[in-house]
């Protein structure tokens, strides 16, 4: 009877946890809605900064993605989200629904946070990150180098990670500052997680990538490259969205 008790208590916490993180999917319906906001239900993973989609049901058999969403606020187990056209599913072939979020809809809050677009400083620490977070869909920074060549940009910034993030169907972004980990949403910018990383000498600029020559034309990221400073430029890059 003990043991049963000891290891009811240690499920009770491991749901606690689980329901903490916010890689976790959270499910809920609108129980307010306007033109520019919804209100519905909180938990524990929900962030200030955190985006989701709304899902509008049509039968039984179908239901469409009719908005996407930023939450602002956070408040007495409710959550208020300011609506975003979403755009990370774009396809010309798709018809466009025009419908609008009404009370009763499905909001999906932590929406693709499985899938992680990683800015890292080397090789050790990406490796290190997949090694810690294995249920995740690591996306490699090679895919932002692509980015930036089509784009003709000298060094990343908000726009080239945003494009990115919906070219390759994710919503989160990891950077590796210095010994600090920072989980990012994609669309607001905002830092959702820290954690702890382990600090190692080597850096690359403007970041870790296996990428260095496209097309005949060499990727000189280390001649043509604004940042000069691997940690400051990526602090001072998310500063910008989370003052």
């Amino acid at each position: 009877m003990k043991k049963m008790k000891i290891f009811i208590m240690f499920l009770l916490v491991a749901m606690n946890i689980q329901a903490d993180d916010i890689f976790d999917e959270y499910v809920t319906e609108i129980k307010a809605a306007n033109e520019q906001m919804v209100i519905f239900e909180s938990a524990k993973n929900i962030k200030v900064g955190a985006s989701g989609v709304i899902m509008k049901e049509i039968n039984r058999n179908s239901s469409f993605i009719i908005s996407g969403f930023i939450i602002t606020k956070v408040k007495n187990n409710m959550a208020t989200a300011l609506l975003k056209p979403y755009n990370t599913l774009n396809n010309d072939n798709f018809p466009t629904i025009n419908m609008k979020p009404a009370k009763g809809d499905m909001v999906i809050v932590n929406y693709l946070y499985n899938r992680v677009l990683a800015i890292v400083p080397n090789a050790r620490v990406f490796a290190d990150m997949k090694k810690k977070y294995r249920d995740i869909r690591w996306i490699h920074p090679d895919i932002l180098s692509g980015e930036l060549v089509k784009s003709a940009d000298e060094s990343p910034a908000y726009e080239n990670f945003k494009r990115t993030c919906q070219n390759v169907v994710a919503n989160m972004l990891f950077f590796g500052i210095d010994n600090n980990g920072y989980f990012v949403d994609c669309k607001s910018f905002k830092i959702l997680k820290k954690i702890n990383i382990k600090k190692y000498k080597e850096t690359m600029l403007p970041y870790y990538t296996r990428i260095k020559d496209l097309d005949g034309g060499l990727l000189n990221f280390g001649k043509n490259n604004k940042i000069t400073n691997y940690n400051n430029y990526y602090n001072t890059l998310l500063k910008e969205k989370n003052n």
